[in-house]
């Protein structure tokens, strides 16, 4: 990945080492289902310790469209904000980790933060 990014490719990697040690952990006694809803409590807590959450009250941005899975904002300069809501992730939330890799890898211009 771009080392102009590296402060978030190491959140980046850090929420994605959360994800798969909560599948992990989960082991194969509970159903799928159960996996996203344990990723997702472990992301708001590391989010939390982290101080990891935007603010819109406090960023002035423009809101732009909502689709199945994203709500997107502009800053109006140069920043888009997208909100993802898992929506499309499945039973596990690793995939989604694994698209951010992939598009940051392959459109480098575009990089996902």
């Amino acid at each position: 990945m771009d080392r102009a990014y590296s402060p978030i490719n190491s959140i980046l990697e850090q929420a994605a080492s959360i994800i798969r040690r909560s599948k992990e952990a989960a082991g194969t006694l509970k159903p799928t289902e159960s996996y996203k809803r344990g990723q997702i409590e472990e992301l708001i807590s590391f989010a939390n310790s982290n101080d990891l959450w935007i603010d819109f009250n406090h960023i002035p941005t423009i809101y732009l469209d909502k689709g199945g899975e994203n709500e997107v904002f502009y800053d109006g300069a140069a920043t888009i904000y997208k909100l993802n809501n898992f929506e499309y992730a499945g039973d596990d939330l690793n995939n989604f980790f694994i698209r951010i890799s992939a598009h940051n890898k392959f459109f480098s211009n575009v990089f996902i933060r």
